[in-house]
């Protein structure tokens, strides 16, 4: 605009000075001065000179325009912590989000979902408790053995010819003797005595092979080696079949652990190579087991 303006004026005092040019041509005036009559009137030009002051309207200054520099604007950083990222949702066209005041045509919104709110960890599973072992239902040793059932002995040895006074169950099969304790309901063997019929005779080779006929069958020594002294020999085994067949509070009563089970041999104070019985009970309580054998 400025420069317009520049250009304007300047048309307008070029203008104002071709008409004072023009004005100054005309201004001459021819006046005719009468004096003696002559053949031959003269003519004597007069200059008259008009001045016309035109009038000029004011000129207007034109302040150039001035540069303004704006002043830099000092950048402060700081330092904001980080914040997790929020989830922007962007409104379709021509639908302002809830809560707003009304967005027109295409306009886009967004909406600023707050992070959720972390649920607590859920709590560890709770460890299923151990299936209760069933009890074996069937017969734990070879016939007529050790925790088998009073059927087992029937079947075995026959009817049973009676009993001892400390009330364990007489069967016989010459040329030894079995007498057996049976627990209750289930009724199976806990403890087996062999004794050689009166005449005959058992040897400690002879007394063990019996012994071990009459063993759970898959019982495992617990020792590398028996155990003995001038008075009987002890032998150690396991079977986990027994843990299963003997009730728990059956075997603690026998000491030891479920499953425990010991072989003693019964030695004749007159003969070290000879036994007058082997002793097989369920438990780990030599004292116990000869105990109850009657001993």
């Amino acid at each position: 605009m400025p420069w317009i303006l520049l250009g304007i004026g300047a048309l307008a005092i070029l203008a104002v000075l071709g008409v004072i040019i023009s004005m100054r041509r005309g201004d001459q005036v021819n006046v005719n001065v009468a004096g003696q009559p002559t053949s031959t009137p003269a003519v004597v030009g007069v200059p008259v000179t008009v001045v016309v002051t035109a009038t000029q309207p004011p000129a207007t200054a034109i302040t150039p325009p001035t540069l303004v520099v704006p002043t830099p604007t000092p950048i402060v950083v700081t330092a904001v912590p980080k914040q997790p990222p929020t989830a922007v949702v962007l409104a379709p066209p021509g639908a302002p989000p809830a809560g707003s005041t009304g967005q027109t045509g295409g306009e886009v919104s967004a909406t600023v979902v707050p992070p959720p709110t972390q649920a607590p960890p859920p709590p560890p599973p709770t460890p299923a408790p151990p299936p209760t072992a069933q009890p074996f239902r069937g017969e734990v040793s070879p016939s007529g053995g050790l925790a088998n059932s009073r059927a087992s002995f029937d079947g075995t040895y026959g009817a049973p010819t009676g009993e001892t006074p400390s009330g364990l169950v007489v069967y016989q099969r010459p040329p030894r003797e079995y007498q057996v304790q049976f627990s209750g309901d289930p009724t199976r063997a806990v403890l087996e005595v062999v004794r050689p019929l009166a005449g005959a005779q058992m040897t400690l080779d002879s007394g063990r092979q019996v012994a071990h006929g009459l063993l759970p069958n898959d019982a495992q020594a617990r020792a590398a080696q028996p155990e003995g002294n001038e008075s009987f020999i002890v032998e150690r085994y396991h079977s986990n079949t027994l843990a299963q067949a003997v009730p728990p509070d059956v075997a603690r009563d026998w000491g030891g652990q479920a499953g425990d089970l010991i072989v003693i041999y019964q030695k004749t104070p007159s003969s070290p190579d000879r036994i007058d019985r082997a002793i097989v009970a369920i438990g780990d309580n030599i004292d116990r087991a000869r105990q109850r054998a009657g001993s």
